[in-house]
């Protein structure tokens, strides 16, 4: 990964600690998701599509909160 997918993920990851201790950010960012057509969200961000997952990233906070 280059420095801005690097930031990416490191941002995501803070995001994601909100709802998921240190090993649940870790399986999901490993893991294939249907949002992202069964690719994992390392797999999108090594695209340049971290937006996409912050997105979704986005919707799940919103859902854990409501």
């Amino acid at each position: 990964m280059d420095g801005m997918q690097d930031e990416a993920r490191s941002y995501i990851e803070t995001l994601l600690s909100e709802v998921y201790e240190p090993e649940g950010v870790r399986i999901w960012m490993k893991s294939p998701h249907r949002w992202f057509m069964n690719k994992t969200p390392l797999e999108l961000i090594s695209e340049g599509r971290s937006t996409d997952v912050i997105a979704a990233v986005n919707i799940l906070i919103d859902g854990a909160f409501a």
